[in-house]
């Protein structure tokens, strides 16, 4: 299990600062090195089991320190892969993440031919204290002040592709509760330029997202599975929440993703957050399937605008976290990822550009890891390409002031209940808008 063990120096409060020397670059304090243009670190790995090895990658965004965890594939390294992202719901911090990413709720949900990044949100500030909460915003700035959870991931996704092949043209998002509101509410419709395809267990749309002011306008294309338990304790029609303001209803917010991707849906109600699906002259095609014992309506929506797969599954016997049908939940996961890279519908709404290596030294994210015991330790990497000779010793203090100085400015930027590592410690409590357990 990983540990970040609390030292003064934590990879995002000290970052790499080039000092130059007659052509020489200095080592810093915590052993990260001093870089360059286009310099990489190495990254660390850590063993969990013979199938579960990952990478965190780890930088500042928008003065908050922000966090993925990656699962590297045991084989085939440079083999260009399609990538799933996670987003697990809202909860407090009690076990580690890596614990959590390492799980069948976690990566193991996919088959070593995916990357899997399992994605960490960041903690809940109200009046400059922590609620010692993690979970994803319905728009900016909601939970933290300055915070945009939308750009952190094009950030992380830029990370990934400057260090792992993909298959560009299948990116897909996973959330659950917190996550799916996220995934299907602001990913979709603000970054499907990278996501071909989202997928949702609980949540639901909120009337203060990005997309509502315009969203008879607002098109996307992008393939959608949106799943919600029957016996799900949050309910299915909208509401008004005390704290994040008024909701969609479940199939509300299904009738929102059909039409946002042009599909044919029926639905009547008063209003917009209040609309049900209507099983009489379909436009949509409904039908009762048996997973297992476990009956499934499920909701296709054809004629999307680019033949786009979009659908809405209500399991019929299942409550918020979906326990009773952990094999046949995930087993239809990975059947509607498959069938999205046999379809042609939406690649060319993606921006397929290569994205420029060269990122600013102080966004540029570290790789870092610490095991709990010795023989979790698989390999390790700590080698630096081109370190030179060693500076001076006047030089190397002006280097570990200037860091400390930085480092203090960040700590108090950047200040959680129990230490700047606190980030990486999510539990499965249940939360405000959902639970850790996806």
């Amino acid at each position: 299990v990983l540990r970040v063990k609390p030292s003064r120096f934590d990879a995002c409060d000290l970052h790499s600062v080039p000092v130059v020397s007659l052509g020489l670059w200095c080592i810093l304090p915590n052993g990260m090195s001093a870089e360059w243009l286009n310099y990489r670190v190495q990254p660390q790995m850590l063993q969990l089991s013979s199938a579960s090895l990952f990478v965190e990658l780890k930088f500042l965004h928008r003065g908050r320190c922000r966090a993925g965890l990656v699962r590297v594939p045991a084989h085939s390294e440079d083999k260009a892969r399609p990538v799933v992202y996670m987003f697990h719901g809202s909860g407090r911090k009690k076990a580690p993440a890596v614990k959590l990413a390492s799980t069948r709720k976690g990566c193991q949900r996919w088959s070593d031919k995916y990357l899997c990044v399992y994605v960490l949100s960041d903690e809940e500030f109200k009046g400059g204290q922590s609620t010692g909460i993690a979970g994803w915003e319905t728009h900016d700035g909601e939970r933290t002040p300055n915070r945009s959870d939308v750009l952190f991931v094009r950030q992380l996704h830029k990370a990934v592709a400057d260090r792992w092949a993909l298959n560009h043209t299948n990116i897909f998002a996973f959330g659950h509760s917190s996550g799916a509101t996220f995934v299907m509410g602001r990913l979709m419709f603000e970054a499907n330029d990278i996501f071909r395809a989202v997928a949702a267990s609980a949540g639901r749309l909120w009337q203060r997202m990005p997309f509502y002011q315009n969203r008879t306008e607002w098109r996307s294309c992008c393939h959608v599975m949106y799943n919600y338990g029957g016996a799900d304790h949050h309910g299915w029609g909208p509401a008004v929440h005390g704290k994040w303001g008024q909701n969609y209803g479940i199939e509300a917010s299904g009738v929102r993703l059909a039409r946002a991707n042009g599909c044919r849906v029926l639905a009547t109600g008063a209003t917009e957050l209040s609309q049900t699906f209507q099983d009489a002259a379909l436009k949509h095609v409904v039908r009762t399937v048996d997973l297992n014992g476990h009956p499934v309506k499920r909701y296709v929506f054809p004629n999307c605008s680019a033949g786009q797969l979009v659908s809405f599954l209500e399991w019929t016997d299942q409550s918020h976290y979906f326990r009773g049908v952990a094999d046949e939940f995930n087993a239809n996961l990975m059947s509607f990822f498959d069938g999205v890279q046999r379809s042609p519908a939406c690649i060319s709404a993606l921006n397929l550009t290569v994205a420029p290596k060269l990122l600013k030294l102080w966004s540029r994210p570290v790789e870092f890891f610490e095991p709990t015991s010795g023989s979790e330790l698989s390999r390790a990497s700590s080698s630096v390409a081109g370190r030179g000779v060693v500076c001076g010793v006047a030089l190397s203090v002006l280097v570990a002031a200037v860091a400390f100085v930085r480092s203090s400015r960040l700590r108090r930027d950047y200040t959680v209940a129990g230490g700047t590592n606190s980030l990486l410690l999510i539990s499965e409590a249940q939360g405000e808008q959902g639970d850790l357990a996806a």
